[in-house]
């Protein structure tokens, strides 16, 4: 099966479980993750697994290779760059290529062997809960105490009697963005848009503004600043 269709199969599960069928986001999530899991060629399987251990064992080689001649450097007492040392281990490690790609394909053949659809699942679902599950369970706590006290609304009030109604976009965006760092966005966007409603029963004007506004505001968040879910999963697979 082609992945871009994968991709859109599991988008489709996911969206269509929460919006339509109103399930739980993360039995929408787990749905997808066994449509795509099971529906995932074992060639596709093996390419991906493949490219994963090859970069990591072209990444590791490089670290070692550079530490090692920069070691020598310095018992030498001789200056070094390290950018160069760098690019000639890249270069010298470029003979060593193929050594690295047939033990990467050992390794993903073995890989492919061990672990079913299910066993994938669960064993990526805890990696990644191990690795960041922790900081979002803290951040989600902080920010049903936050809805929970009134300390939300009174961010998003005071930001509108701050700028005032001329400055109403500016100050659901701004709150938009600042809250969503402890809140997720469903809880955030409902927690707002009555006093969108509001405001705009004041000016009579502008309310789809009003709404993009605060839209804009959380998905910044939720797409740029940790310790949200997406942007905390991606520093950590970047390392």
């Amino acid at each position: 099966v082609n992945p871009l269709l994968l991709l859109a199969l599991g988008l489709c599960i996911v969206l269509g479980g929460i919006l339509w069928l109103r399930l739980h986001p993360f039995l929408s999530l787990i749905l997808g993750a066994f449509a795509v899991g099971g529906l995932t060629s074992i060639d596709n399987l093996e390419k991906a697994m493949t490219a994963k251990y090859h970069g990591e064992s072209v990444r590791k080689a490089i670290n070692e290779g550079v530490k090692n001649r920069i070691a020598e450097f310095k018992k030498k007492g001789e200056k070094f760059d390290a950018k160069t040392i760098r690019k000639e281990v890249r270069r010298n490690l470029e003979e060593k290529d193929k050594e690295l790609k047939s033990t990467a394909q050992a390794k993903a053949e073995d890989y492919r062997k061990s672990n079913n659809t299910l066993k994938r699942i669960t064993t990526a679902f805890g990696g990644t809960c191990a690795k960041i599950g922790i900081l979002i369970a803290m951040a989600c706590v902080i920010g049903r105490c936050m809805l929970a006290s009134g300390a939300a609304e009174r961010i998003v009030r005071g930001a509108l009697s701050l700028v005032g109604e001329r400055g109403a976009p500016v100050a659901f965006c701004g709150s938009a963005f600042l809250l969503g760092i402890p809140v997720f966005f469903d809880s955030l966007f409902l927690l707002a848009i009555p006093l969108v409603k509001a405001t705009w029963l004041k000016v009579r004007k502008n309310y789809v503004l009003f709404v993009v506004a605060l839209v804009a505001g959380g998905t910044m968040t939720h797409s740029l600043v940790p310790p949200t879910p997406g942007p905390l999963f991606v520093a950590e697979e970047l390392g």
